[in-house]
């Protein structure tokens, strides 16, 4: 499959059974968050999202020494320099005053009708 050729060996059940697994996965990710689907699309109420942050530091190298090339006058002021290399992502969870747990897949199938 890495080289678009059909390996050597005929494939096994098994074979075919993770590729499905794995496409299935792929389709279930959501392509704005990166959560599963059932989490973040999920209209029940006890589902809330933390947000966090975490840094690329090989960005923000990139964008330090494209910055480091700008005449003085150009350059980046240190506010914008701190949001280099940096983005944000979410945490599903289900707040402590709500309890539960959070939505699972077949819930969320389910709720689509």
């Amino acid at each position: 499959m890495l080289f678009y050729e059909q390996p050597g060996d005929p494939w096994t059940p098994y074979d075919f059974k993770i590729l499905e697994a794995y496409q299935i996965l792929q389709d279930e990710i959501c392509s704005m968050c990166g959560n599963p689907v059932w989490v973040c699309r999920s209209s029940s109420n006890h589902v809330a999202f933390k947000v966090r942050e975490t840094t690329c530091y090989a960005t923000r190298a990139q964008a330090e020494a494209v910055d480091a090339k700008k005449p003085q006058n150009d350059r980046a002021k240190a506010k914008e320099r701190k949001t280099w290399g940096v983005s944000t992502y979410s945490v599903a969870f289900v707040p402590p005053n709500v309890g539960g747990e959070l939505p699972t897949r077949k819930e969320y199938y389910d709720s689509l009708g």
